[in-house]
Parts: C-alpha cells; sequence; structure tokens
C-alpha cells in the first residue's frame, strides 16, 4: 500500500510539475504573441516617424532657400531704392515743372505707364516670371 500512495505521490508532484511547465508554456506563448504584434506596430510607427521627419527636413531646406531668395530680393530692392533715391536726390522737380512743363509730363506718364506695366506683369497668373511674357491658354 506504500507503494501506491509512493506511486500517486510522485505522479502527482510530476502532475504539478507538468501542469507548470504547461501553463509557463502557454503563457510565454501568449506574450510571444503580443510582443509581435507590438514589435510589427512599432515599425509601422518608426516608418511613420522617420517619413515625418524626412518630410519637415525637406520642408526646412525649402524655407531656407526661399529665405535667401527673399534675403537677394530684399537687397536688390534696397539697392533700387537707393538708387531711385539718388536720382530724385538730383533732379528738381519744381525747376522742370516751371521751365519744360511738357518734358516732365511726357517723362511722368511714360514712369506710370511701365509701373502700371510691371505691376500687371507681377499680379497676371499666366505670366512667364523670366521673361516676363503672358502664356494664354
Amino acid at each position: 500500500m506504500l507503494k501506491i500512495y509512493i506511486f500517486l505521490l510522485i505522479m502527482g508532484i510530476l502532475g504539478g510539475v507538468g501542469y507548470v511547465d504547461y501553463m509557463n508554456y502557454i503563457d510565454t506563448q501568449e506574450r510571444m504573441g503580443i510582443l509581435k504584434e507590438n514589435n510589427a506596430k512599432l515599425i509601422v510607427a518608426n516608418d511613420a516617424k522617420d517619413a515625418t521627419i524626412n518630410e519637415m527636413l525637406a520642408t526646412q531646406n525649402r524655407a531656407q532657400e526661399l529665405n535667401q531668395q527673399l534675403t537677394l530680393s530684399l537687397q536688390m530692392a534696397e539697392k533700387y531704392s537707393d538708387t531711385l533715391r539718388s536720382k530724385f536726390a538730383k533732379i528738381n522737380i519744381l525747376k522742370l515743372a516751371l521751365e519744360e512743363p511738357y518734358e516732365l509730363e511726357g517723362k511722368i506718364n511714360n514712369a506710370v505707364i511701365r509701373l502700371l506695366d510691371g505691376l500687371r506683369d507681377d499680379t497676371d497668373p499666366n505670366a512667364d516670371r523670366v521673361s516676363g511674357e503672358s502664356k494664354e491658354e
């Protein structure tokens, strides 16, 4: 009878160890499945982050290029403004108006026409920005 009790005790211990190992195996498999899902999500999130970073760098580079172009345009506009100031400083408009009013009127009319043409070219959506000519579709 003692042999039967010892046999049952050993079978109980082996069954308990087997059950614990089985539950550990099942738990490990579930954790591996969860980790695989999380890894896939992290890969997708990492790819999205990399794409966003690349897009931001491209945007930053484009903004820097545009800023350089604007700075160059500002310098050119300031240089032109200085040129106009020096021309206006040399011209005595009152004296010209009294001495040669028709010639001054023609110069002013021509300057206004050039100014309006320039505004039209700058605001025409079909204009070729290099040559200044309008492209009709």
